[in-house]
């Protein structure tokens, strides 16, 4: 999280938005191989 903030505190929108997405993604990635208590 702290190169997000890093990102923000610099003011770049574009490597926010690839850093965000990124996270996002990763996180979807790690719900879908380990969360199986949601079905």
């Amino acid at each position: 999280h702290i190169r997000i903030i890093e990102a923000i505190e610099d003011r770049d929108p574009y490597h926010v938005e690839q850093l965000v997405r990124d996270h996002a993604l990763e996180l979807a990635r790690h719900v879908e191989k380990f969360v199986d208590y949601l079905d």
